[in-house]
């Protein structure tokens, strides 16, 4: 006797665009991809909006850090702090999507300090972190961010 199927099938039909691109984020992180990362830059509106909620208290804005970071004129300095209250973010982040967004902010700020000052805001490598980098820009080509994480990949190639 034939064993019943328990395949269903799953409609995309009305999913909305940045919902399949997580969901392609996903599947490329399960074949050994870029990881939840790129996954959730993949929808910069919800990345806006969980900086902003892991934000809270802190008196700070996640829209502002993120329009900080992306301004090619930041000092330095600031980068560095940016950099700063991102990990202490990841640290009190009560989800992992904002555990996720705060680490893309961390990243950013890292990337940002490359790109524009060549100094490496991080202990480890820059050269770590490529490969990461590489994928975030290119799910965030569309975005500002996005140019932040190319102009950093470029300047690697660079030095």
């Amino acid at each position: 006797m034939g064993k019943a199927s328990t395949t269903s099938s799953l409609s995309l039909d009305r999913s909305h665009p940045s919902q399949l691109k997580t969901l392609l984020g996903l599947a490329t992180h399960a074949e050994g991809g870029g990881g939840p990362l790129p996954a959730q830059a993949a929808d910069p509106v919800g990345l806006r909006r969980l900086l902003t909620e892991v934000c809270r208290g802190q008196g700070e804005s996640g829209d502002l850090l993120l329009e900080t970071v992306c301004d090619r004129d930041v000092p330095l300095e600031v980068l560095q702090g940016i950099k700063q209250l991102a990990k202490d973010l990841v640290a009190s982040a009560a989800t992992d999507g904002q555990r996720h967004a705060a680490t893309i902010l961390y990243h950013a700020a890292i990337a940002g300090g490359f790109a524009r000052y060549g100094v490496n805001l991080s202990s480890r490598p820059i050269g770590d972190r490529q490969v990461l980098y590489e994928d975030l820009a290119a799910v965030l080509a569309a975005e500002p961010l996005g140019g932040v994480f190319t102009a950093a990949v470029e300047a690697m190639g660079v030095r």
